[in-house]
Order: C-alpha cells, then sequence, then structure tokens
C-alpha cells in the first residue's frame, strides 16, 4: 500500500472537507477521491460519510487513523534513524586487533573515534593474528589490525606502520656492556620467544633460518608482557619491537644490546575481507585510521 495514501486521507480528516485538502496537498480533487476509494477497497469498508460539503470519519475511519498516524510516525523516526547512521549518530563499529597494533593503536583511535561519534557502540576482540583472521572471514568483525601478511585467502590488506625489532637483555646482562654482538653470539644465548604462530615469533625463527643459524629458545610464551617479565627477571634474551619496551628501558629493567648485523622490522597492516561491502560506520573508520596515521605512529616511537 501507497503510504502517500494515509497522508491524504489524514489530510481529509483533518480538514473534514475533499476540496480543501486537494488545495492544502496540491493535488486534483478526482485524485483525492481516487486515493480514498482505493484506501476503502483496501479495508472493505467506507471510511468517511458525506454531510454536505463535509465529511466525517466513520467507526472504521476512526480505527484506521489511529493506525495511520502511528504508521507515518514510526516510518518518519525510521528515516531519521538511518540518516543518523549515515551521519554515524548511530551503529555499531566491529573491529579486531593483534600485537602492536592491536595493544597501543587500535584502542587509542577507537577512543578518538567515539569521541567524535559518542552514540556509536563499539566492540573490539584481541587475540593472536590467527583469531584476528578468523573473525575477519565469518564477518564478526570488519576491519582488523595485526602484524602480518595472513596466511588464509580472501583478506585485503594495507601497510600501515614498521617498527624496529631490537634486541633486549636483563640491565646487568654482560652483553648489554658490549660495544657490539654478532648473530652467531646471540643465536647461542637463551632466547624468550613468542609462540611460532605469533606474528613476532614467526619473524624471528624465519629470520633466524634465512641467516643459516639455530637459535637456542629458552621459553615460549604468549604474551609479550611475560617475555618483557622472563626477560627482565634474567630467564633469557628476546628480540621484540622496540615500542614493547617504553616502561621497562625507562625503569632500567632492561638494556637492548647492539647487534649490528640485525636488520629485522616488523610491518603492521590494516585488513578487511576482500570482496565484503564495509558498513557506512566501518568505512568511515578506515579512512579515521588513514588520515590520523601520523598521530597514531608516534605511539610506536
Amino acid at each position: 500500500m501507497d503510504t502517500y495514501r494515509f497522508k491524504v486521507f489524514l489530510e481529509c480528516a483533518r480538514l473534514k472537507n475533499f476540496s480543501r485538502a486537494a488545495e492544502v496537498l496540491h493535488i486534483s480533487q478526482p485524485s483525492i477521491s481516487l486515493h480514498i476509494r482505493g484506501l476503502e477497497e483496501w479495508c472493505g469498508t467506507s471510511l468517511f460519510e458525506r454531510r454536505g460539503r463535509r465529511v466525517e470519519l466513520t467507526e472504521a475511519g476512526r480505527r484506521l487513523k489511529e493506525h495511520a498516524q502511528r504508521m507515518l510516525t514510526n516510518l518518519d523516526m525510521a528515516r531519521l534513524d538511518v540518516q543518523e547512521v549515515l551521519r554515524l549518530g548511530r551503529g555499531r563499529l566491529a573491529v579486531g586487533g593483534a600485537g602492536l597494533p592491536g595493544t597501543y593503536m587500535l584502542p587509542k583511535a577507537l577512543s578518538m573515534f567515539k569521541s567524535l561519534y559518542p552514540k556509536l557502540e563499539i566492540y573490539m576482540n584481541f587475540g593472536v593474528s590467527s583469531q584476528i583472521e578468523q573473525l575477519l572471514q565469518e564477518d564478526v568483525v570488519e576491519i582488523g589490525m595485526f602484524s602480518r601478511k595472513p596466511k588464509v585467502r580472501g583478506l585485503k590488506g594495507e601497510r600501515y606502520a614498521t617498527s624496529e625489532m631490537v634486541t633486549a637483555a636483563p640491565a646487568w646482562h654482560p652483553m648489554a656492556r658490549k660495544p657490539r654482538v654478532s648473530l652467531r653470539e646471540l643465536a647461542r644465548e637463551p632466547l624468550v620467544l613468542r609462540e611460532p604462530e605469533a606474528a613476532g615469533g614467526e619473524l624471528v625463527r624465519s629470520y633466524f633460518a634465512r641467516k643459516g643459524l639455530s637459535i637456542n629458545i629458552a621459553m615460549e610464551l604468549s604474551s609479550h608482557e611475560a617475555i618483557k617479565v622472563a626477560v627482565a627477571e634474567g630467564l633469557g634474551i628476546t628480540l621484540i619491537a622496540r615500542p614493547w619496551l617504553a616502561n621497562e628501558l625507562a625503569l632500567n629493567k632492561i638494556a637492548i644490546i647492539k647487534v649490528p648485523e640485525l636488520n629485522l622490522s616488523i610491518d603492521h597492516w590494516v585488513f578487511r575481507r576482500e570482496g565484503r561491502v564495509l558498513s557506512q560506520t566501518a568505512k568511515t573508520f578506515l579512512q579515521f585510521l588513514r588520515d590520523k596515521k601520523p598521530e597514531l605512529m608516534k605511539l610506536l616511537e
């Protein structure tokens, strides 16, 4: 049913005159009569009683008037709600993060974004890279940030930032006082690394493999915070992205070992599922990440 007919009906009920309703709506009186007749056929009963030049609603007409007013009000509210979504007055943003970008950059970006659009509902899932890949594939999240190229098909990414990988040891470690350490010396030291599935753990293992060096892995831990504690307690040395160490370096708990041969960095990416049409909210947030890249990259310095 054309909602315009209900508007015509309500105007006739308000003015109690078909001719005056036609003038207000800028249509002909025969058009008014056609719309009302169509409604009466749809309802199966008369909606107006003619009393000279005036018309009065029948009991059925009064009932329809209540429903028509409620329906048109709801439609107007629905239109406004949709427009609010387009203006990001409302809506939901679902993202996922892992590693450095998931720990530092993504939460900060979401906080900044939320301050611009306070009515948004924001959902963030934090995990390892493989978990975020799965969430992207299943459309649980629309945007993911993690620090390696995906291992599954169907994800589209753009490189967002890069962090230098450094060698870290307890502040009292003898190597921390040496002017330089070779890769071969480093490979013989007990290393504390992320598990092979994590971006950093995979990167370090493949780097030494390409150099033809076997490494001595003393511990595999599932978080960078645990790795830093283990290193500070003297349980081994680690290769880690420099931004993770800001607090420990400031407190002199950990020192960076100089390994001139080490030329290793880790890339941070923004991903979405290829072929998926992003929601307006996700599109806006993706552009927000691009626009705010210089500011967010300072978090990794």
